[in-house]
């Protein structure tokens, strides 16, 4: 039995990785699938430069890991609502997204970007200009929609 256990283990691996390299998937779907993405990630946009916190929370699959600079990583969409519900009142926001490269595997899109976002003190200021980098692992969800399962990102600038 334990000498199965490898045999296995790689098997499992294996499996992953083909289902992961979007082998099975036509490119009839991987257009649809990217496309599907790519309205998803302006909805983003969206719900940051409106602060609408409910838009943004459905945005993130339910285990989603978000590492942002100098911070832990906060794990769980729920967390990940409590800290933007925080956030989100602080400033008002004009943000824009770039993609620099997009890696399409099946049921996961993971995209290497940059952004720009000016942040303007609601309680007044100077506002604040951030340009950054951020790489996003894009999960499809059991109902087709694509939801951020992990992202992390930092800034360019102090």
């Amino acid at each position: 039995m334990k000498a199965t256990r490898p045999l296995i283990l790689a098997a499992l691996v294996a499996a992953g990785l083909l289902s992961m390299s979007g082998c099975a998937t036509t490119s009839q779907n991987k257009e649809t699938d990217i496309s599907t993405l790519m309205e998803t990630r302006k909805g983003y946009v969206e719900a940051v430069s409106t602060a609408d916190v409910e838009l943004y929370v459905s945005l993130w699959d339910e285990n989603a890991v978000r590492m942002a600079p100098n911070a832990p990583a906060i794990v769980g969409r729920e967390a990940i609502g409590a800290m933007i519900a925080k956030q989100f009142p602080l400033f008002t926001r004009e943000m824009e997204t770039f993609v620099d490269e997009l890696i399409y595997a099946g049921d996961y899109i993971i995209i290497r970007g940059h952004y720009t976002v000016k942040m303007t003190p609601k309680s007044g200021g100077t506002p604040i200009l951030v340009d950054g980098k951020n790489l996003t692992v894009w999960k499809r969800q059991n109902d087709g929609s694509w939801r951020a399962y992990i992202d992390c990102f930092n800034s360019n600038t102090p």
